[in-house]
């Protein structure tokens, strides 16, 4: 959901104009980001906790080189979900007025059906003279699944 997305159904359920629900958003935004900020915690009960999470400056490594880096030490907001938010996450109580119930769209992935392909026969067994001859093996054993254990082993 965006932002848009949100302001437009809290304005749709309290009955108040977008505007103001936009305004309310906003407010309530710079309320918690002031508050983290200064080291408090905000708690609304039954959604959950907006904290500060502190991390301690540590050691990295640049993948491209492994060249080891310095990481300063950082802060950043973090959420922990009420207990009755999880409680309704996981029992699946969030209520939804059911006139507006709109079914969501299926994804493409979630459409198409798996059906699993039939299992390949195992690569044949080469000879010792192929083995032997350091030349790969032929076309059709090397795409099956498992021709690397037929011809190193």
């Amino acid at each position: 959901m965006t932002r848009t997305e949100l302001i437009a159904c809290m304005a749709k359920d309290t009955g108040i104009t977008k505007s103001k629900a936009a305004d309310f958003l906003q407010a309530l935004a710079d309320i918690v980001a002031k508050e983290v900020q200064s080291g408090e915690s905000v708690t609304i009960t039954g959604f959950g906790t907006f904290s500060l999470k502190e991390t301690a400056a540590r050691q990295g490594h640049k993948p491209g080189t492994g060249e080891t880096i310095e990481i300063s030490a950082g802060r950043s907001v973090k959420f922990t979900p009420g207990k009755a938010l999880k409680d309704a996450l996981n029992e699946g109580e969030i209520d939804e007025p059911a006139d507006e119930a709109e079914p969501k769209p299926a994804k493409a992935a979630e459409a198409k059906k798996f059906t699993p392909a039939a299992k390949e026969e195992p690569a044949k067994a080469e000879s010792a003279e192929e083995k032997a001859s350091g030349e790969l093996p032929s076309t059709a054993t090397r795409f099956s699944k498992n021709w690397w254990k037929t011809y190193w082993v």
